[in-house]
């Protein structure tokens, strides 16, 4: 018995390779969680908790958007060695030595 496998275009791999990188840059540009408005003196320890909470979801974010451009990264390179990988069989197959 042998393992399913899926097998995609390397066009459709660069492709989210490509979209991977563009959600990427789209997070990157998203507002702080800091940014909060309307808040007063008096509000400390509600800023105070909003702050903590901010860093831990900056953090979580940052590491986000890391994995996702990594993603896109490693896709992308996937796509482009199946590539020459099957235009390197394809001369072979057809005698082709350039």
């Amino acid at each position: 018995m042998t393992d399913p496998v899926a097998q995609y275009p390397y066009q459709t791999l660069q492709s989210v390779g490509t979209k991977l990188t563009g959600i990427q840059q789209n997070i990157q540009k998203g507002k702080s969680a800091y940014n909060v408005n309307g808040l007063g003196s008096d509000q400390g320890d509600i800023v105070s908790t909003l702050g903590d909470f901010a860093g831990e979801w900056e953090q979580s974010a940052r590491k986000i958007i890391e994995n996702i451009g990594d993603s896109g990264k490693v896709t992308t390179q996937v796509a482009g060695m199946a590539q020459q990988t099957d235009d390197g069989l394809a001369k072979g197959l057809k005698g082709d030595k350039t």
